[in-house]
C-alpha cells in the first residue's frame, strides 16, 4: 500500500517523510511539485543541505538564498565555509546556463588552508544546468573552494549532510514515561515541547537506555540528537 497524498509521508510502507516547501504534500515518489523545504534538497528532498544550515563568512548569501533568485555577481572563485568539520560525500551545483563537469574544480580544505584529498571525485549531470559532484570514499572538510569557468554562472550550492536513515526504524527503551514512546525519537518531528508528546522519554529508571536497530546495514558519518525543552510549563 502507498501513503495518502495528504499524509506528509511517502513510500512503501510510508518509510519517508515529505520535505516540500510550505509543508505541501509530495506525491507517492516523494516529488515536491512546489520545490523542497528550505534546508533540504536532492532526490525526493531527502538530503540535508549543510550550506543553508551551517555556513559562515565568507560564504556568499546568494549560494543559499531561497527562492533561488540571485546568482554569482562577479566572483571568479566561491568559498563555502562551514561552522565545523563535516564529512563530504557529495554536493550539487545549479547554474543559470548549461554547464558541464569541465566547467568546475572543487577543492576541499581543513583549517589553516590544509588541503584534504578526495581520491575518486566524479560528476553526475542531472540536467543542463545542474551537476552533482561526488567523493568516494568521502573526506573531512570545513571549506570548499569552487573555481573554473562555470563559476560565473553559478546560482546555488548544496552540500549534502546526508539523509535521516533512522526515520521509522525499530526502537526500544528500558522504560517509558507516560505516552513518550521510544518511536517518537525517529518520527522526524523535532518539536521540543514536552506537553506535545513529541519526544521519547524514559521513566524514573536507573541507567536508562534507548536503542535503535536498523533494518539493514548503513554507513553512518553523522549523528544528530534533538532533546526536549528542559523545563515543564
Amino acid at each position: 500500500p502507498t501513503c495518502r497524498s495528504t499524509s506528509n509521508w511517502f513510500g512503501t510502507p510510508c518509510r519517508f517523510k515529505c520535505h516540500c516547501v510550505y509543508n505541501n504534500a509530495c506525491d507517492n515518489n516523494g516529488v515536491c511539485s512546489s520545490g523542497c523545504e528550505y534546508g533540504w534538497f536532492g532526490p525526493s528532498c531527502q538530503y540535508v543541505d549543510l550550506v543553508s544550515t551551517y555556513s559562515k563568512s565568507p560564504t556568499p548569501s546568494w549560494v543559499y538564498d531561497r527562492p533561488d533568485t540571485n546568482c554569482n555577481p562577479d566572483q571568479e572563485t566561491v568559498t563555502i565555509s562551514l561552522t565545523s568539520t563535516f564529512y563530504f560525500t557529495w554536493l550539487r551545483l545549479h547554474a543559470n546556463v548549461a554547464v558541464s563537469s569541465q566547467d568546475f574544480k572543487v577543492q576541499l580544505m581543513l583549517t589553516n588552508q590544509i588541503v584534504t584529498t578526495c581520491n575518486n571525485m566524479y560528476t553526475s549531470k542531472i540536467d543542463d544546468t545542474t551537476l552533482d559532484i561526488h567523493c568516494l570514499p568521502g573526506a573531512f572538510f570545513e571549506d570548499i573552494v569552487i573555481s573554473g569557468n562555470g563559476v560565473k554562472s553559478l546560482c546555488t550550492v548544496y552540500v549534502s549532510g546526508g539523509r535521516n536513515v533512522a526515520l521509522g526504524q525499530n526502537t526500544k527503551q528500558t522504560s517509558t514515561y507516560d505516552y513518550h514512546y521510544s518511536s517518537l525519537a525517529v518520527d522526524g518531528d523535532r518539536d521540543p515541547v514536552f506537553e506535545d508528546n513529541s519526544c521519547a522519554h524514559t521513566a524514573d529508571h536507573v541507567a536508562p537506555t534507548w536503542t535503535l536497530t536498523f533494518g539493514w546495514p548503513h554507513v553512518v558519518n553523522r549523528y544528530l540528537l534533538f532533546n526536549r525543552n528542559s523545563e515543564l510549563t
